[in-house]
């Protein structure tokens, strides 16, 4: 779904660009033929009417051309989007976002987190799962979801039921960088970046997703 939005803006972008070069165009080529169309032995008076008359054809279409590049302008410079995690926005300062996980219950682990708090390992005990997250200049750019689940039976299930969550939320299907039994990663890509579910139970039960801003 983000790949064909793409698309599609792209598209509008390029019929835009087209349509204001076209008037640009031809404004320029009026201005050259405006001496062609003023009929031989014209008065002064005549003369100066249809000069006139030309350049507010002329003042108008460069009119509707700077509109149309202001428009396009305007498309491309829209907001960032940022990915959704649980329904918090990743758009957020670090900060505020570690905040928002401490008020449904998160804990920061000091023990796995770095000095300088470039990466942050918090957890609660009511969940299987830690959360990793690393941030760079004040800005959260990536989380992961680390499970606990001690079986491998366990791990294929969910994984399997999050991938088909993923896919409809975001309307699309990932890109399967790893499809075997025990070793599978679906790389899903959303406007506001892209999400990473893997499994690997190579050597232990092993599930996680990994969120990352574009």
């Amino acid at each position: 779904m983000a790949k064909i939005k793409k698309i599609i803006t792209t598209i509008i972008f390029i019929i835009f660009f087209a349509f204001v070069l076209l008037i640009i165009f031809q404004t320029t080529r009026e201005d050259k033929v405006v001496e062609v169309l003023i009929p031989k032995g014209s008065s002064p008076h005549t003369i100066a009417k249809i000069l006139k008359d030309s350049e507010v054809i002329s003042s108008q279409k460069l009119f509707v051309a700077l509109i149309a590049i202001a428009a396009l302008c305007a498309c491309g410079s829209g907001e960032k989007k940022y990915l959704d995690y649980r329904g918090l926005s990743m758009g957020m300062p670090f900060k505020t976002f570690c905040d928002s996980l401490s008020a449904r219950g998160f804990a920061v682990d000091s023990a796995k987190s770095d000095s300088d708090f470039t990466k942050v390992s918090m957890f609660t005990p009511a969940l299987n799962y830690r959360i990793m997250l690393a941030q760079n200049n004040g800005a959260l750019v990536a989380l992961q979801e680390n499970y606990i689940i001690s079986t491998n039976d366990s791990t294929r299930k969910m994984w399997q039921q999050m991938h088909d969550q993923f896919e409809k939320q975001i309307g699309a299907w990932p890109n399967m960088l790893k499809d075997g039994k025990d070793h599978r990663i679906a790389k899903f890509e959303d406007d506001g970046g892209f999400i990473t579910l893997t499994l690997e139970n190579t050597y232990k039960p092993t599930l996680s997703v990994l969120y990352q801003s574009k």
